[in-house]
């Protein structure tokens, strides 16, 4: 709890945010070592209403004797500087933060998706494999892996066990360099091995 007679110069050192509360009150810089009642009362602010804020903005001081010695005046001046300082500098400087901050994110948005289309680019514009690299088989393989099959599934579906399905993934992975489901989907696509109205999602 700060007092009128404690140094303006403390309750800053104490706490900075105080200055922005100064300046809403009308108090200039350059009091010195005077105390809180000193410095209100050369420069026309009520001190019991200054101190109730000041209590109020720092330590969460609520509880007041006399709500009735507040000054209106005082207050409504305090009210009014710190509306404008909100309206003209601090929203639009969270403005300009949350701009900063939508652009960097739709910045990074899109270089994802540009990461993304140009390697379904690259891999479409690639010169595609010779289908006679693929057995019939490898192929089947590659269907049902498209069409969302399991190991199992594909092996129940081809009547082949899972471990010759393990080999045929192997194998399509190392011919084809592509390692990965979407990658074998859009190959599947782009060389017309399946529709892709047919392709599980």
């Amino acid at each position: 709890m700060y007092e009128a007679d404690d140094k303006m110069i403390s309750i800053i050192r104490d706490n900075y945010n105080i200055l922005q509360s100064l300046g809403s009150f009308g108090i200039n810089l350059g009091f010195g070592d005077k105390t809180v009642c000193e410095v209100c009362e050369e420069q026309q602010v009520d001190t019991y209403t200054f101190l109730s804020v000041v209590n109020l903005t720092i330590n969460g001081y609520k509880e007041y004797d006399d709500a009735d010695r507040l000054s209106l005046p005082t207050l409504l001046h305090y009210l009014k500087a710190s509306h404008a300082y909100y309206i003209d500098f601090q929203l639009p400087f969270i403005r300009k933060e949350l701009v900063e901050a939508l652009d960097v994110r739709n910045a990074e948005r899109k270089l994802k998706q540009n990461d993304v289309s140009a390697k379904i680019s690259s891999m479409i514009n690639q010169t595609p494999m010779s289908d006679e690299q693929l057995s019939d088989r490898e192929k089947d393989v590659i269907v049902a892996l498209v069409q969302g099959m399991t190991n199992k599934e594909i092996a129940d579906h081809l009547f082949i066990s899972i471990n010759t399905v393990i080999t045929h993934r192997r194998n399509i992975a190392r011919k084809l360099q592509i390692h990965s489901p979407a990658g074998l989907t859009i190959y599947a696509i782009v060389n017309n091995l399946v529709d892709i109205s047919s392709v599980k999602l």
